[in-house]
């Protein structure tokens, strides 16, 4: 019996040093396996950055298209108001500012509030 004891306590010294391996081995790749998901994780979160801010440059843009877009209407609308001012005017001999600066308008203005204070 004894030899049989001795047989199966080197089986056991084996088997525990091929878990003891085995688990070391497996330790090792968890390691590897948890560097390499972290190392992703870094990534994601610089590829998350990256699109966060190109996010809010389109949203920028966007904000840019809009005011640029409203700007435009409303310079279209002051135009055509300035189109529709400079008809009236011409319509009654008058004009917008001349080139060197008055305006024939504010010098009739002028004119009838010097005629109204003779």
């Amino acid at each position: 019996m004894s030899e049989e004891w001795s047989k199966l306590l080197e089986t056991l010294k084996t088997v525990n040093h091929d878990l003891i391996t085995a688990n070391e081995v497996l330790t090792a790749e968890l390691e590897i396996a948890t560097k390499a998901l972290e190392g992703q994780i870094k990534v994601s979160e610089r590829y998350q950055l990256q699109l966060d801010e190109a996010t809010q440059e389109v949203d920028g843009k966007r904000a840019e298209v809009v005011r640029l877009r409203e700007a435009l209407v409303q310079n279209r609308d002051t135009s055509y108001q300035t189109y529709v001012l400079m008809i009236n005017l011409k319509m009654q001999g008058l004009s917008l500012p001349n080139d060197d600066g008055t305006c024939e308008l504010k010098r009739l203005g002028n004119d009838a509030k010097n005629a109204y204070m003779d």
